[in-house]
């Protein structure tokens, strides 16, 4: 298997998922859950109709707001963060203005808090991404088995986020903390098939003692391909079982793990031990 000699196509394929997600992020932004931007989201279900709610909607809430509807569960997002007495109000009201209105959950988050998680997300990741990038490079004593590694990662992580930013757009997905959560686990499988690659490589250079790097590589692709592809199948099918009974956010979040797993798979051998060849390549050059 020459995965090495079609790697160009593989590059312009993930330039453009790349380029097109981060349009998408720069343009049409992502639909935040009141958790990051602070506000009151109120979920319950109820056998009325949408547009029947909706009209009950704005006469109780009198403010703006965004609401989703999955079977008979509504989602209603509100920018304002209700006091106390106010929620006791609307609670009242939803209870003898709805039919067969069930709560089933009501949060409120200050906007101060919203932003004070959205910062600590960002630190958390960003620590995350410091300490793997350190762990490769000491594992492997190979700058550049590491670099590559982080270029993966970076691709994953763009991708699936501008993913979720074309479906914030056209589908009203929210990003909340599962989703978080589920980045920061597609980043750990994405870097479990790489240093499996890696690790064989340096399995086959103490082995050959070859310094060619091309067969080296190659061959490791070649030899942990099917291992990949079948753990990769694994999740796959149960993550696409979950999605097909789960609703709202947790189906949003076995979503973001389903194209994680998917991506993680093909970045690996595409993506992380292509660039590690070129990236060879280029330093041999330089030094010359």
């Amino acid at each position: 298997m020459n995965i090495l000699k079609y790697r160009y196509i593989t590059y312009v394929f993930s330039l453009i998922l790349v380029l097109n997600s981060v349009y998408f992020l720069v343009f049409k932004g992502l639909n935040f859950s009141t958790e990051f931007t602070g506000g009151t989201k109120i979920v319950f279900t109820s056998s009325q109709n949408q547009d029947d709610v909706n009209k009950e909607l704005k006469n109780i809430l009198n403010t703006d707001y965004k609401i989703s509807k999955s079977n008979s569960s509504y989602s209603v997002d509100v920018s304002q963060s209700f006091d106390p007495s106010k929620i006791t109000e609307i609670k009242g009201k939803l209870s003898s203005e709805i039919k067969d209105y069930n709560m089933e959950n009501l949060e409120v988050v200050q906007p101060s808090v919203g932003h004070e998680l959205i910062y600590k997300t960002l630190i958390a990741v960003g620590i995350s991404i410091v300490v793997i990038f350190i762990f490769i490079w000491y594992a492997f004593k190979d700058f550049l088995s590491s670099l590559s590694a982080m270029f993966a990662m970076l691709h994953d992580t763009i991708i699936l986020v501008g993913t979720f930013s074309v479906f914030s757009y056209f589908l009203h997905a929210e990003i909340d903390l599962l989703f978080v959560t589920a980045v920061l686990t597609v980043l750990s499988f994405s870097l479990y098939d790489t240093i499996v690659i890696f690790d064989k490589i340096r399995d086959l250079y103490n082995k050959s003692k070859t310094t060619d790097y091309y067969f080296l590589i190659n061959k490791s692709i070649s030899q942990t391909m099917v291992r990949s592809i079948n753990n990769s199948l694994t999740s796959i099918i149960v993550l696409f079982a979950l999605a097909l009974f789960v609703q709202g956010s947790l189906f949003w979040f076995t979503l973001a793990l389903l194209l994680g797993v998917i991506l993680g798979t093909y970045s690996s051998p595409f993506v992380a031990a292509t660039l590690y060849f070129d990236l060879r390549g280029l330093k041999k050059k330089l030094k010359r």
